[in-house]
């Protein structure tokens, strides 16, 4: 556990003293040791000093441990005491604007808020079209962080900034909490809910609860089940929540799709039964090809090619003239794949597709 406080480094010989604080008091020793041993500290009268006498001159011991918030004054209090800027190795300029700063540029806080910052007000930051982009700000009062860490603290351990309880709001007082990855999922604007038992939760929850796949809620809830089936037993899957409960069959695919048949409203299950046709075959006559259902029907081989099923699904006009893929492939010499690229990826109008010349064409030229 990292401890916050004061702490001073003393030169037995000449019984002057450095002050200084961190919300991490063993790292800050061990980081000024090791670089007072490798001659390149900062302060240049605690390194002179450090390199007169060596090592076994100095002592190192921890005034007074203290809260985050507290360090500063905790801080002033004790360069008083020793007076170390007159007399000690302390300097009077002990921040970038001469005066005592922080000490909390790298503690995880400080860098949630920086993080912060960066995601709402920074256009070139990576995360900016997701937050400042879409008009989510901080406001005026957080935008310096010794008033947002007094209102948020230290940041546990394991989690991150989190907008709560409006997760479309901005970032300020009210709105805002630690959260773990847990809660953070369970916050976002697509997460799904489930009420079962007049008691509503979160489908990770009510899977995690009941150890349920969190999948095979998830289909149970799209295919429409309600009340006790949603936790019934699933072969090998899921053992159930309560005995004797069985799930209803969820429909398949196909079975979403109804077609007209002799006045009646029928599924592809159900026109397999009427006609005797193979259901598979009926589902890709009728889905993948888009036949209509008196071609569907025949129950006879289709012909193959040009003047099969695949006929006419992509007709295109140009020239005055209209006619599938294929067709303007073989007229115009280009194959289906380059053809397809340039109307469907590239968007260029069909005339263009068709007689621009080919890159090994325009190759050839060059050369």
């Amino acid at each position: 556990m990292l401890k916050s406080g004061v702490y001073a480094i003393t030169c037995v010989i000449t019984g002057q003293t450095y002050v200084g604080s961190s919300v991490s008091v063993d790292h800050r020793i061990k980081n000024h040791l090791r670089k007072l041993l490798k001659g390149v500290h900062g302060n240049k009268l605690l390194q002179a000093s450090f390199t007169k006498y060596g090592v076994s001159k100095f002592t190192v011991q921890v005034l007074e441990e203290c809260s985050h918030s507290e360090l500063l004054a905790c801080e002033r209090s004790w360069v008083e005491e020793f007076n170390s800027i007159e007399t000690g190795f302390n300097v009077p300029q002990l921040g970038s604007n001469g005066t005592l700063t922080h000490g909390l540029t790298h503690s995880r806080v400080f860098k949630s808020w920086d993080s912060m910052l960066q995601r709402c007000t920074n256009p070139n930051a990576p995360d900016y079209p997701r937050y400042g982009g879409k008009g989510i700000t901080v406001c005026d009062k957080w935008r310096s962080f010794d008033a947002f860490y007094s209102d948020m603290g230290d940041r546990p351990e394991g989690t991150t900034l989190d907008r709560y309880p409006n997760k479309n709001g901005s970032y300020e007082p009210g709105n805002c909490r630690w959260a773990t990855p847990l809660e953070q999922q369970l916050n976002r604007n697509n997460t799904m809910y489930v009420t079962h038992g007049g008691v509503t939760k979160t489908l990770i929850e009510w899977a995690d609860e009941k150890g349920m796949p969190r999948g095979l809620l998830r289909n149970r809830v799209h295919a429409g089940m309600v009340g006790n089936e949603l936790f019934a037993p699933s072969y090998s899957r899921y053992k159930g929540d309560e005995e004797g409960v069985k799930r209803r069959r969820i429909e398949t695919r196909s079975d979403l799709h109804r077609f007209e048949y002799e006045g009646k409203s029928v599924t592809i299950r159900e026109l397999s039964e009427l006609t005797g046709l193979p259901r598979d075959l009926l589902a890709q006559r009728l889905i993948r090809y888009k036949m209509p259902i008196e071609k569907a029907l025949l129950n006879e081989p289709l012909k193959k090619g040009k003047v099969g099923p695949r006929d006419g699904r992509n007709i295109l006009t140009a020239f005055g003239k209209s006619q599938n893929l294929t067709r303007w492939s073989e007229e115009y010499k280009i194959s289906i794949t380059t053809l397809k690229n340039r109307i469907y990826r590239a968007k260029m109008p069909i005339e263009e597709a068709l007689t621009a010349p080919l890159y090994a064409q325009q190759r050839k030229k060059r050369i």
